[in-house]
């Protein structure tokens, strides 16, 4: 039988917390692959924002898709898959 993690077991809300974060800084990485110089000032703008409004409130402020929406870590996953090919060729 399979152990459970202590994060995941004990705090999950925590756990789930990081998925989010890491999901959003990719999306990050995504734009900052497209325009460097716009992917800065929106994230600096969404550093900002921080604590002022919701998650998905920030989210949102800041152009990216909610990590909860359908689609969205496909759209990372795929591009990510793409990158790495070119990378390894």
């Amino acid at each position: 039988m399979r152990r459970c993690t202590v994060l995941i077991c004990t705090t999950p809300f925590y756990y789930i917390d990081y998925c989010l974060a890491q999901t959003v800084a990719l999306q990050f990485w995504l734009e900052l692959e497209k325009d460097w110089k716009k992917a800065w000032e929106k994230y600096k703008h969404f550093v900002k924002r921080g604590g002022t409004d919701t998650f998905l409130g920030l989210v949102e402020g800041a152009g990216l898709t909610s990590p909860m929406e359908d689609g969205c870590i496909r759209q990372i996953a795929e591009y990510a898959s793409a990158w790495l090919k070119e990378k390894k060729a």
